[in-house]
Order: C-alpha cells, then structure tokens, then sequence
C-alpha cells in the first residue's frame, strides 16, 4: 500500500542513495497507512539524508547537466521520502525530524567534504535540535494516546 503511483521508488540498502518505497493506491487510503512510528522516522531520516545529498551534489565539480540531475534525483527521493514518512507520523514530527537529519548531515559533510570548520556552537546547537526532536516526538505521541 502506497500513494500515487508517480513516485516509482523501491527499497535499497545496498546503494549509498536511500530510495523510498512507495506503491500504487488512492490518495485516501494514504492518510494513515498501518506503519509502525519507527518506520516513518526512518523515512522521515532518508528524507533528511537526501535533501543533504542534494545540497552537496551541487557544490561538486562536475559538469552542470550531471549537476541538476543529481539535484533533482535528490529532491524527488527526499519528497517521497518526506511523503511516506508522513503516513506513520504527524507533520510536526515528520517535518522536525526531516529538518534535524538535514542539519546534521549537511553539517558533516561540510566537515568531512570540504573541510569547514565546525564550532562548538554548531554542536550546542544541533545537540539542542536533537533534544527538541526527541521532546515533540514524545509530547506528540502523549496527546495522540490522551485523546483516544
């Protein structure tokens, strides 16, 4: 069970690209697909990964058309990602999780990649976006239980 079938993706854990899965199914059947929470973070997680790919696959040096096309390969994998991510969490959760995975990823590969610095206010600050995370996450999941 998925979302439209305009998103061909499949699973992969032997590529360094994180590709989604989504099937084929309506709209509405999509809201709240039967997924465990973990699963969606995970997505929520590629989604991150994917839009840092697609922020460092354009400072490469390649040709320009090669470029692009990574951008774009990226952030349609990132929205698919994102969009299934959404099936098991709320947008709140999705969204943040989505946000911290990107910081923190870009972050590290700024420092692996091309040798930026990294101060220690970046990790104050992005220890601060985990905790932030893992406090919506579970103040989320609380009123979902209370309102039931």
């Amino acid at each position: 069970s998925g979302l439209w079938p305009a998103f061909p993706f499949r699973a992969s854990a032997t590529t360094s690209l994180v590709y989604c899965s989504v099937g084929s199914g309506s709209p509405a059947s999509a809201r709240r697909a039967p997924m465990a929470s973990g699963g969606g973070y995970a997505w929520a997680l590629a989604a991150g990964l994917n839009a840092a790919l697609a922020a460092i696959s354009a400072k490469f040096f390649a040709p320009t058309l090669l470029k692009y096309g990574m951008v774009i390969l990226f952030n349609v994998t990132m929205w698919g990602c994102y969009v299934n991510s959404l099936k098991a969490l709320s947008s709140l959760q999705a969204t943040v999780t989505n946000f911290a995975a990107n910081f923190i990823s870009s972050g590290l590969a700024g420092y692996f990649l091309f040798q930026e610095p990294l101060p220690s206010k970046w990790f104050a600050g992005a220890s601060l976006i985990i905790l932030g995370v893992f406090i919506l996450s579970k103040s989320s999941i609380e009123e979902k239980v209370n309102s039931d």
